[in-house]
């Protein structure tokens, strides 16, 4: 039997209901449905099948001895891929079509290794080590040896996956706060942030009023050392770029800057508090060619960005504010402080839309489309 492909979907997170809750969008409804597929087997479809003997004509070209591995339930999807070793190695781009087959009633993965020599079987291992857990991440609440075997032949590692019953994310672009930065959540954290709605569609349960502003001094003094602490609600960073704060081309600033705003906001707030240094020492921010107004409009700009993928219209003074100290020692520089509300009761605080992958078409051509 051809197994029924999904169809192309519109992932945008707007408004729909699951369950008599406001969700939010197409990518919420995948994330807590069971899939398609699962549903026809359910309804008695026998979609699986045993590789030993059974293998469709669309994976005609797996090797006969790579067809030894029994008792696992495939669907017909085959994507080939190509894996670079070395410097310029690709972990990240082959977990988009073992995505797109995980989340489209599993499937066998052929991935070619570009230039294979025997003496690059070492570097094979280094590979995969790095790689696996970044596939076991994506198949919780399942199973990493639940779901995968793998099995090299010559210059190429075969990936059979196993269907799994929930939706898999390649990277949910959601963070939790921790004591030393930020932290990677969990299916069920994520599941359990998007299931939390307040009765107030819009009011944090930590507004920034709330957050300990009081532990700030009225003006901090160069190369002094704080008399407090990283944690939960306070973290430190000192920017080195020739652009100002929160410039377009500064682009690994801001994704911390985006990381730790999702952080907070999945937790109980905070301050990010730039210009000390991680071991506490006041530095300053450089403000030369820049100005206040500019600075804030940028972040009020990054918010506001980040907030389309949010259930909720962030204002200043509630969810959000940034404020600013002067640096006695250092006039031309200044402590830049972001504080951001405490709305793990709004439904998730996302960095950017969730990064997910399916297959779409019918009898021949197979797509891998984003559900972003």
């Amino acid at each position: 039997m051809k197994h029924p492909r999904v169809l192309a979907v519109d992932v945008a997170l707007g408004d729909t209901s699951f369950n008599g809750l406001s969700k939010k969008g197409p990518y919420v409804n995948k994330l807590f449905q069971i899939p398609n597929w699962v549903s026809l087997k359910m309804e008695g479809t026998d979609l699986s099948m045993d590789v030993d003997d059974t293998f469709p004509k669309s994976t005609k070209e797996v090797p006969a001895d790579v067809c030894n591995i029994s008792n696992r339930e495939f669907a017909e999807n085959v994507q080939h891929c190509k894996i670079v070793l070395g410097k310029g190695t690709n972990r990240e781009a082959v977990l988009k079509p073992i995505n797109a087959v995980l989340n489209s009633g599993g499937g066998i993965v052929p991935m070619k290794i570009d230039g294979f020599k025997p003496k690059d079987l070492k570097d094979v291992d280094t590979f995969w080590s790095k790689l696996q857990p970044k596939l076991d991440q994506m198949v919780q609440p399942s199973a990493y040896t639940d779901v995968f075997d793998q099995k090299r032949v010559g210059d190429t590692i075969f990936l059979f996956i196993k269907a799994v019953n929930h939706f898999c994310t390649v990277d949910y672009n959601l963070h939790l706060p921790g004591d030393a930065g930020v932290l990677l959540p969990t299916y069920n954290k994520v599941v359990d942030l998007l299931s939390k709605r307040s009765l107030r569609m819009d009011v944090p349960r930590v507004p920034v009023t709330d957050l300990p502003v009081g532990i700030l001094p009225e003006t901090f003094t160069y190369e002094d050392v704080l008399n407090f602490h990283e944690s939960k609600q306070v973290q430190f960073k000192c920017f080195r770029s020739k652009h100002p704060i929160l410039h377009s081309s500064n682009h690994e600033e801001n994704r911390k800057i985006e990381r730790q705003i999702s952080a907070f906001g999945n937790g109980n707030g905070g301050m990010f508090i730039m210009g000390v240094t991680d071991n506490g020492e006041v530095q300053g921010q450089s403000m030369k060619g820049d100005s206040e107004a500019e600075l804030k409009n940028r972040f009020e700009a990054m918010i506001e960005k980040m907030s389309d993928t949010w259930s909720f219209i962030p204002r200043q003074g509630v969810h959000w504010d940034i404020k600013f100290f002067p640096v006695a020692g250092a006039e031309s520089r200044s402590i830049v402080v972001i504080l951001i509300a405490g709305m793990q009761n709004l439904g998730g605080i996302f960095r950017r839309c969730p990064v997910s992958f399916e297959l779409v078409g019918s009898d021949g051509e197979d797509y891998i489309i984003p559900l972003t």
